[in-house]
């Protein structure tokens, strides 16, 4: 009877041991599957196909196209696509690069865009920063339609068959150290009722108009260079009470051989020697 009631204790010891050492493999499995998943880096897979659709931080590791349709497209706000110096490329000149429809807060960084009708599209989206990025040999390089408070800073847009950047109705947007030369249309187009823009340090040069305004008032034009157009390095239609009778500010901006001129009106613009 006792040696019943010893095997009988020493089966629990044995069954608690091996409980124990089955909840611990349990725990180890669950930390290396969380650690696996969670990572060090909040970016998602990388996009390799044209037309995917973004929605959470990416960088791209690979060029992508060339592309039938869109090439990328911004399906989410508050996001980074960082192209890291990739390509998105098109043949046919039709759709855009990367689109950004309704979007907000997001930054689109170091990706070249090629072939396509718009580079780079903003479509009533407000409050988008792009950087560093390069639109050359599409339609128009970059266009902003409906889109308001975005940053653009350190783009490049030439050789476009139209406009390296164009604004309509899209107000009070910031652009700084941008360049636009060599477009068949303008390097810079504000056209439409683009009002309160801040244009800063770019250069428009071999355009056919470096700087143009058209139906647009209150924008601030500081320390620009448009040299070497085939039209104006300046063209503004507007009327009122800033620079040389227009409805614009314009200070420092600098124009030099210009085929029509510094700019038109008069007076918007200094040569340099």
């Amino acid at each position: 009877m006792r040696m019943l009631k010893q095997s009988r204790g020493v089966g629990t010891v044995l069954a608690v041991v091996v409980i124990m050492i089955i909840l611990a493999v349990a725990a180890v499995a669950y930390y290396v599957v969380s650690v696996s998943h969670s990572g060090t880096s909040s970016s998602s897979p990388t996009p390799t196909t044209c037309g995917s659709v973004i929605t959470t931080d990416t960088t791209l590791s690979a060029s992508i196209g060339p592309c039938s349709g869109n090439g990328l497209v911004i399906g989410a706000s508050s996001i980074t696509l960082n192209c890291a110096g990739q390509t998105i490329s098109s043949t046919l000149g039709t759709n855009a690069g990367i689109n950004l429809t309704g979007r907000t807060k997001v930054t689109v960084e170091n990706c070249k865009v090629t072939g396509f009708q718009y580079g780079l599209l903003l479509t009533s989206s407000s409050g988008n920063t792009l950087s560093g990025n390069t639109a050359n040999n599409n339609t128009n390089g970059f266009e902003l339609d409906d889109s308001s408070n975005n940053n653009l800073t350190g783009n490049t847009a030439n050789s476009n068959l139209k406009d390296g950047f164009y604004l309509t109705t899209s107000s009070t947007n910031t652009f700084r150290g941008n360049t636009a030369n060599s477009n068949s249309g303008e390097g810079f187009a504000i056209e439409d009722f683009s009002n309160k823009n801040n244009l800063t340090g770019n250069t428009a040069n071999s355009n056919d108009n470096g700087f143009y305004l058209f139906v647009s008032t209150g924008d601030t034009l500081t320390g620009n260079t448009a040299n070497s157009n085939t039209g104006y390095g300046y063209s503004d239609d507007s009327t009122g009470s800033g620079t040389a009778g227009t409805a614009n500010v314009y200070s420092v901006d600098e124009c030099t051989s210009n085929h029509l001129g510094g700019s038109s009106p008069t007076g918007v613009c200094a040569s340099q020697p």
